[in-house]
């Protein structure tokens, strides 16, 4: 959790999951994309009929190299 909490997120994705026999793999293709995508799950809420994820990706640290001369 301390990694996360120092990181800046640079986008945020919510996904929904159903819990339905047919629809449940629409959310979970979702997430497995934004997962591929380098997304990070932040949360996620159960509700009786599914689950809301909320997904972060983290803003890529540049480090600045300085020359001298």
């Amino acid at each position: 959790m301390d990694k996360s909490h120092h990181e800046r997120i640079g986008r945020v994705m919510f996904v929904w999951v159903e819990f339905h026999p047919q629809r449940y793999k629409i959310g979970q293709d979702e997430i497995n994309l934004a997962l591929e995508d380098g997304y990070e799950i932040l949360w996620d809420y159960k509700y009786d009929n599914g689950v809301e994820f909320c997904l972060k990706k983290p803003v890529k640290k540049t480090s600045k190299v300085e020359h001298d001369g």
